[in-house]
């Protein structure tokens, strides 16, 4: 279990968070938890306003992910400032996510999803090093932490914030080091956020920044690969040359990671179809 940011606001009606079965097999669990307040770092749970339903049950398969939405109002008004965490039990496993309210939300781009900021890394960063820190890396050895990229499109197709950091060979040798955050913004929209630090390898410009407003899928050669694009769709839409940024270059993506994107971008598609056409909905 993983909150979708680390810090909510005081006003916030509602927080998230998302569930990943690593294992194989399917898990199932009931809609139970509870909440709890660190007081003095002694976890006291939280009393619901009113009894919580635990009857529905879901399952999650193998290897996949979900996203929760918790009302805050099931709690009454007012939880005070503090840490809190999220417990429940999926399958056999006691799961805990820890998360803080405050007089303001987190934003994306400050929060660390877990990394050490870019610009902290020593100059002997490795690859063993990115490989032990979870990120995607694609060296002489091959790629390693594949399903961080997996991982990184679940949560930015249920539009929850997200990093990945990836770690590649440049072109003149050395390593090329790049971050990605996925940010949703108030206003229903989002961006992915760019850094690469080239510093490592010979041939490569120092720090470089890029912004991107969708996660697409591109035909390179016969296949299709996911990227960070400026449309929708970028095969169907972009014209000759616009930019993009493949995720995963060198390496086929996997069947599911294409299948989640396909499937989002043509929601986002249909729904972009429906504004055009109802003028209603263009000016809410």
């Amino acid at each position: 279990m993983e909150m979708a940011y680390e810090v909510y606001g005081a006003d916030d009606k509602t927080v998230s968070y998302t569930i990943t079965n690593t294992g194989m097999d399917p898990v199932t669990f009931d809609s139970g938890f509870s909440l709890e307040y660190n007081d003095n770092d002694i976890w006291k749970a939280v009393p619901f306003a009113a009894q919580q339903d635990t009857s529905e049950t879901y399952t999650l398969p193998g290897l996949q992910m979900c996203a929760v939405e918790i009302d805050m109002g099931m709690f009454g008004p007012g939880l005070p400032e503090g840490g809190y965490r999220i417990v429940r039990t999926i399958g056999d496993v006691l799961s805990k996510a820890e998360f803080a309210i405050s007089d303001q939300r987190i934003d994306a781009l400050d929060m660390s999803f877990g990394f050490v900021p870019l610009d902290s890394l020593p100059p002997d960063y490795d690859a063993a090093d990115a490989q032990n820190d979870g990120c995607y890396t694609l060296m002489e050895d091959g790629p390693k932490n594949q399903d961080a990229v997996s991982r990184f499109a679940d949560k930015a197709s249920f539009g929850v914030p997200a990093k990945l950091r990836t770690m590649m060979l440049g072109d003149g040798g050395g390593a090329v080091i790049r971050d990605i955050v996925f940010a949703p913004l108030p206003d229903g929209t989002s961006r992915f956020l760019v850094t690469t630090d080239g510093s490592r390898a010979p041939a490569s410009p120092g720090i470089t920044e890029a912004t991107y407003s969708y996660l697409s899928l591109a035909k390179v050669g016969n296949k299709s690969k996911a990227c960070l694009s400026d449309y929708m769709s970028y095969s169907d839409q972009a014209p000759d040359g616009a930019p993009l940024e493949l995720l995963s270059p060198g390496t086929p993506d996997n069947i599911d990671l294409v299948a989640t994107i396909q499937a989002r971008t043509e929601t986002a598609l249909a729904a972009a179809a429906d504004d055009a056409g109802n003028p209603d909905s263009q000016s809410k």
